[in-house]
């Protein structure tokens, strides 16, 4: 489709499609279920807080898309509505600058008050490349450097976090530099800040600076902790534990004491199921382990399964094997467990202590939280380039037996290597499969290592079998699962929404007038025995469907999705909700919005509300565009997503 066309597809559409309901002439739909239907805030505040929001979201993508003039714009009607002062129109402005991958350093003069804003600043960090993180990070710790000490902290806390991030991606040059630079900014910090940037210093190998560092801040504790008794009592008990960790155990157990002895003065002031783990935890690094077992013992169920994991964490971390086997096995909370197991044994794999590795993740009672703590061994002895060390463990994976995994367990082993990442082992075992038996199941591997041509030709060969049975058992699956919800984490834009000191509307707006759903149309009764056949093929060509486009060949999707019968209006909308996905996946954007086309149609005719979930797609797919260096596009998506939230109640 060539660019001209595509803006004149776009433009139709959106001017003569928006906000027009479906026909009363179309027969009703036989499946309507609230799909798309998002639950909008009732309360005036939440309301304008939800409408900033997703104003402030189109603005980011008017930036991004080269538009500034139109993105101040919409700010300013942002802030004339929620009379935001100018500083924290500069808060959002650099929120929004930074998600687009603008220069926001000039913005920083105009922030007065960074700290209300912290965590605003913090999630947005983190959606980042390293590059921009690091660009802007230094010039914030520049600029807010004679702020009060707590927010020091923050702005060194940053600085860690940025050197925690090049040193996992094994740049020891640049998190040793970040390191420094955090270390002149110590003079006037509290000694919670010394404590973490020893810390920083102690995991990236330089245990000399770290007690340097830590032999400073008993004085600065003791002239804060009586104003704090909570916080001061914390310091304590993580200078004793760094102490340890940093190989001065006999040290350390004296401040790790004495924080003890304070814990029992002031225990009703402190978290004391947590102090109590961070507790166990020094203990146990400066030798006393039995010490540490004897306190996570005394706390609740979910906090000791807890406390134990962290004990074998840091075990592994310290390379005691016998301890770690120890602590875990001492997991009550079964749902812990998998995770617990996996993530230490990854900690002794990482540090080449295979064998020890192999025995932590044997030691695990079920036979799936055995065979995915072995693919992540696996995976990380792959990356090692000790290729001898992975298959022998793949081979002893594939030879695992339990009750709860199926006696050939190839499938539920290349499921775990895909989920750890390691798709080169993974195909290698796939080949290894006899690919005439369940391809579809197969096929919907191969999607997941990107291998779409083998997917493919898996696909069409299963969908030979299929066209003249629709056989929807031979597929074991079910093509129209009940939507999970995921859990979000709040955006940057919601917690600066939520910080903000704005002045909210008084009353409620007057709500739109309540619009009468129309009766559906009758339907012809058909026989359960038909009715039956009927879904079988209608369930076997949504999932047939689903995997095309999963594996690139929208055009037998397409073929697919149009043997579907619009009636079944919600269970075609999942297909084509999956359709869009798969198309922004893929690049395929102009057939993601027709997809979106498709499902709004079909939501209109089920009366469902949608236009969240349309104002939504069209920003996401705008975003794309632009990255795709084609702004006119993105611009007309834009303005019809404005249309839309102006639309909503």
């Amino acid at each position: 489709m060539t660019k001209s066309v595509t803006i004149g597809f776009l433009s139709l559409y959106l001017v003569t499609s928006i906000g027009i309901p479906a026909s009363a002439e179309q027969p009703a739909c036989k499946d309507v279920d609230s799909i798309n239907s998002i639950a909008l805030p009732t309360h005036p505040i939440d309301r304008e807080r939800t409408w900033a929001t997703r104003q402030a979201e189109i603005a980011i993508e008017f930036l991004r898309a080269n538009r500034p003039a139109r993105s101040s714009e919409l700010n300013r009607q942002i802030q004339s509505r929620l009379k935001l002062s100018p500083a924290d129109k500069a808060v959002l402005e650099t929120i929004q600058n930074l998600e687009a991958g603008k220069n926001a350093n000039s913005l920083l003069p105009f922030i007065t008050n960074p700290s209300l804003y912290a965590n605003s600043f913090s999630l947005q960090l983190q959606r980042l490349p390293l590059h921009a993180r690091k660009e802007w990070i230094l010039a914030a710790v520049e600029q807010w450097s004679d702020r009060d000490p707590a927010f020091q902290i923050q702005t060194i806390n940053w600085i860690l976090d940025l050197a925690d991030s090049y040193q996992q991606a094994n740049n020891q040059t640049e998190t040793l530099n970040l390191l420094k630079k955090a270390r002149s900014h110590l003079d006037k910090a509290p000694a919670r800040a010394w404590i973490n940037v020893a810390t920083a210093y102690r995991k990236a190998g330089q245990p000399e600076i770290a007690r340097s560092l830590l032999a400073s801040v008993p004085d600065r504790i003791t002239a804060s902790s009586q104003a704090q008794i909570d916080r001061g009592t914390r310091d304590w008990l993580d200078l004793g534990h760094q102490l340890a960790r940093s190989g001065q155990a006999q040290q350390g157990l004296v401040y790790i004491t004495q924080a003890e002895q304070r814990f029992q003065q002031y225990k009703s002031r402190l978290n004391s199921q947590e102090f109590t783990r961070s507790l166990a935890l020094a203990y146990a690094a400066a030798g006393q382990s039995s010490k540490g077992l004897q306190l996570v013992g005394t706390l609740r169920k979910y906090d000791a399964s807890l406390g134990y994991f962290e004990l074998a964490k840091q075990a592994a971390e310290l390379g005691d094997e016998k301890f770690a086997q120890q602590a875990l096995s001492l997991i009550r909370e079964a749902w812990n467990v998998r995770d617990s197991v996996s993530q230490v044994a990854e900690i002794f794999a990482k540090a080449r202590k295979f064998e020890a590795a192999r025995h932590i993740a044997n030691s695990a009672t079920y036979g799936l939280d055995k065979l995915q703590a072995l693919a992540a061994i696996a995976h990380i002895a792959s990356q090692a380039n000790q290729s001898a060390v992975s298959q022998q463990i793949i081979q002893e994976i594939s030879q695992i037996r339990s009750s709860d995994l199926p006696d050939n367990n190839i499938i539920q082993v290349i499921d775990a290597l895909i989920e750890v990442g390691d798709r080169t082992l993974a195909q290698a075992l796939l080949k290894s499969l006899n690919s005439n038996q369940n391809r579809f199941n197969l096929a919907s591997k191969y999607i997941k290592i990107e291998d779409f041509a083998t997917a493919r030709r898996l696909l069409n060969a299963e969908y030979e079998v299929q066209k003249n049975q629709y056989n929807l058992a031979r597929l074991n699956i079910n093509p129209f699962p009940t939507p999970v919800p995921r859990f979000v984490p709040r955006s940057p834009l919601e917690e600066f929404f939520s910080a903000a000191q704005y002045i909210p509307v008084t009353k409620d707006p007057p709500l739109r007038t309540k619009q009468t759903r129309k009766a559906p149309l009758k339907i012809s009764p058909i026989s359960p025995s038909q009715a039956n056949r009927q879904s079988d093929r209608i369930a076997v060509l949504a999932a047939f469907a689903n995997s095309y486009a999963s594996a690139r060949d929208f055009t037998t999707a397409y073929t697919l999705m149009a043997e579907i019968p619009d009636a079944n209006c919600t269970h075609k909308m999942r297909a084509w909700n999956h359709l869009i996905t798969e198309a922004m996946k893929a690049g395929r954007l102009a057939l993601a919005f027709d997809a979106l086309q498709n499902s709004d149609r079909l939501s209109k005719r089920a009366n469902l509300k949608n236009s969240e979930f349309v104002r939504s797609h069209l920003v996401a797919i705008a975003k794309l565009y632009s990255q795709a260096n084609q702004p006119q596009e993105a611009l007309l998506l834009l303005e019809s997503a404005l249309l839309l939230l102006q639309d909503t109640p």
